[in-house]
């Protein structure tokens, strides 16, 4: 039996076989129709929300490296860094209910980040939101909870419609940086809903090359 997906956004509909989400933030635009809601697994539903994330660049160059800090304000961890000829600083975790093509660093998120850059660099004290050359914000979906986002766990959460052979699997959190290894994760769950095929290549062994 196949799962029916439609994507609300765009109004498609298709019926597959097989589905993996892994579409981040904007899985609250895609319903899956059949069998009642497959976001959930053996009737416990899970509960994600969005964290926006802000960040600010400014004029001016660091001497060397890439500075690990942590915010004055509530101790969550920041990095200062190099960017394009600046100086960037970031990042923030707070909470986002808006549509994801708006997102943006809001003011409160602005001063906090400001403050923390004059609290470890002097010669910033006397910046202002008027001496930010440029800032941008991007959006990740943690599990859901109480408490601040930054204690939040960043385990990659695997839901399949049903276990055994599933038709729907949706990826939530997670980072980046562990891309192969969830993929890998990913495949070895819904292995048994695929035909057989043999591996081609060994992902975890392979060199990733910048060009």
């Amino acid at each position: 039996q196949s799962a029916v997906v439609a994507v609300e956004r765009l109004g498609i509909a298709a019926d597959l076989a097989q589905y993996v989400g892994a579409i981040g933030v904007r899985r609250r635009e895609i319903r899956r129709l059949r069998d009642g809601a497959v976001e959930t697994c053996q009737g416990v539903r899970v509960q994600s929300e969005r964290v926006q994330g802000a960040h600010i660049v400014l004029p001016g160059v660091l001497e060397c490296g890439i500075y690990y800090v942590e915010s004055p304000r509530d101790g969550r961890a920041l990095f200062v860094m190099p960017w394009r000829g600046q100086l960037m600083i970031g990042t923030t975790e707070t909470r986002f209910h808006g549509d994801p093509a708006a997102v943006a660093p809001s003011h409160a998120e602005i001063h906090y980040l400001i403050g923390a850059l004059k609290h470890y660099f002097p010669r910033y004290r006397a910046c202002s939101p008027e001496d930010i050359s440029s800032s941008f914000a991007g959006l990740r979906v943690l599990p859901g909870g109480e408490g601040h986002a930054f204690h939040r766990s960043r385990e990659t959460l695997l839901v399949p419609d049903r276990p055994g052979r599933p038709r729907v699997l949706s990826i939530y959190g997670g980072k980046l940086t562990t891309y192969r290894a969830v993929a890998q994760r990913a495949l070895q769950r819904v292995a048994p809903s695929l035909p057989q095929r043999r591996a081609l290549a060994a992902t975890d062994q392979l060199p990733l090359h910048p060009d």
